[in-house]
């Protein structure tokens, strides 16, 4: 395993390698420690697999089968890459999670709250909400990123929190800011119009921070917390920040946007991905489409 993580960890980003070490720190060495190669079959592997999902969490909690599953790739490339073997291992069938997105009068009554608002954080919730950022490009979205004269965003970086790989750093975990996770993520984003005047109105030194106004960034996890903290307020369900780039998706269909434009915009490599993962019809919608069923009747 250590051979492994020694041999990608020039090949791939430091947030791939991290989540990586975790699991093989957390999932694999403990569950194959002293195992022999040649002592792993189908069988074995299958029922690590079971484990893993009836209890395989933290205190024995199941794990549910999308982790479970990226556990599994992880090892089979392991194998195959270390041990020159492969194996039959029955993945466990991964459901499409239910998404949220906001309903139009929600997604209207919180913008039309946020324009009157004159803090930075107020602001990056707009910006999200009206380009469908991610949290980590959000937070790490400086004003130098902001060309006035093409009205555009450039999207180039993203921040996160990562665990701590190196041993001989005393951390647990560090910040990072680096390149998006694709080369599709590094993208022009338009500003629309709307936004302009109201961007112009918190414009600060370049090397500021948006959501801060400061020098200094403002972490995902705290952001969060600030987001879950304005669904309060509006009387709406808790939810990740997630849910206004699935909105932003929903609506930009719903209003017209091509789909490859769209996927452009959300920086995705792939538009079938933009389709099943971004796209969901509101409630609004559907009523709209099964009525023109009926329009004869």
């Amino acid at each position: 395993v250590y051979s492994y993580l020694l041999d990608i960890k020039s090949r791939v980003k430091e947030s791939t390698y991290a989540h990586y070490v975790f699991v093989c720190e957390k999932h694999l060495l403990p569950y194959f420690k002293g195992c022999k190669a040649n002592r792993l079959n189908t069988d074995v592997l299958n029922q690590f697999v079971t484990f893993k999902l009836e209890r395989g969490g933290v205190k024995g909690t199941p794990l549910s089968a999308k982790t479970v599953s990226d556990i599994v790739c992880i090892l089979t490339h392991i194998l195959k890459k270390q041990c020159n073997l492969s194996f039959d291992i029955d993945k466990p069938g991964i459901k499409q999670p239910e998404i949220f997105v906001l309903s139009d009068k929600d997604y209207e009554r919180m913008l039309s709250s946020l324009f009157i608002g004159t803090d930075t954080k107020s602001l990056g919730l707009m910006i999200a909400m009206l380009t469908g950022l991610r949290l980590g490009e959000l937070c790490a979205l400086q004003w130098q990123d902001f060309d006035f004269d093409n009205e555009v965003i450039y999207i180039t970086k993203t921040l996160q929190r990562l665990k701590v790989t190196d041993k001989s750093d005393n951390r647990k975990t560090k910040i990072i800011i680096n390149a998006p996770k694709s080369e599709a993520s590094i993208r022009l984003v338009p500003i629309p119009s709307v936004l302009i005047a109201k961007l112009k109105e918190f414009k600060h030194y370049d090397k500021t921070y948006v959501l801060t106004g400061t020098m200094k960034h403002m972490e995902p996890r705290n952001y969060q917390t600030y987001f879950k903290k304005i669904l309060k307020k509006f009387h709406l369900q808790d939810n990740k920040f997630h849910i206004l780039r699935h909105t932003f998706a929903t609506r930009a269909i719903a209003k017209g946007m091509d789909l490859k434009t769209l996927s452009v915009i959300l920086g995705h490599t792939d538009v079938s991905f933009t389709m099943k993962m971004y796209v969901h019809p509101t409630l609004e919608q559907k009523k709209a489409q099964i009525e023109k069923v009926a329009v004869n009747f």
